[in-house]
């Protein structure tokens, strides 16, 4: 059962605030509006999604009988501005299954799609909402200072995430935030961030690249 902290309500608006001032920023900078998350599209993919056999655990959803789906594929960078593909940044994935069959959610859903929304980082590097609000913050001051200087501040966040892991401490979410890599987004590996109730089972998708990096 979920339990609201004391300070959820006022970190809550602080978070929509700094949402809507970087959105405001942006559309005055490109005249435009653009999402307030995952602002800018690196490329579209189409597809198939192919369903095998599976193991009777696995048989759940979309998986539960072999089948082939048309997909659609988003890839895009998080934050809610366009930057330099120079610049390190959470990379996303966003996969819709096109024709899927079933039970829905939303009693007024008549949509036969599906859904699945996956960034390259396996678990998110904030567990709270307080931390949350401290790493927005921050990266929302870092992203208004010019490129080369975001890229030295990755830089200098990785080499201090290398030395904090060294001596056996758990890097902060902060930290994490920043030290980013800049790896090609084909070759990233990238994963659910909630977990999906998977018949009796809690579950986390994961979409990898088959060739080696």
């Amino acid at each position: 059962m979920e339990v609201l902290g004391e300070d959820e309500e006022p970190l809550t608006a602080e978070i929509l605030e700094i949402m809507a001032s970087t959105n405001g920023r942006a559309f005055e900078r490109h005249r435009h509006a653009v999402r307030d998350a995952h602002a800018k599209s690196h490329g579209f993919l189409k597809g198939e999604l192919i369903v095998p056999e599976l193991p009777a655990h696995l048989r759940q959803g979309l998986f539960a009988s072999p089948a082939t789906y048309s997909v659609v594929i988003r890839l895009s960078s998080a934050p809610g501005d366009i930057h330099s593909d120079t610049i390190p940044a959470p990379r996303g994935m966003a996969i819709k299954v096109i024709g899927v069959e079933g039970e829905r959610l939303l009693p007024g859903d008549q949509g036969g799609n599906q859904d699945f929304l996956l960034v390259n980082i396996p678990i998110l590097s904030f567990g709270t909402i307080g931390k949350y609000r401290q790493l927005i913050g921050l990266l929302e001051k870092n992203a208004q200072n010019p490129a080369f200087l975001q890229r030295a501040m990755a830089g200098v966040a990785r080499g201090v995430e290398a030395a904090v892991e060294a001596v056996g401490v758990e890097p902060g979410a902060t930290l994490r935030g920043l030290a980013r890599d800049n790896d090609h987004l084909l070759g990233e590996t990238y994963h659910s961030m909630a977990a999906i109730r998977f018949g009796d089972y809690i579950a986390k998708i994961s979409a990898a690249p088959l060739s080696d990096n």
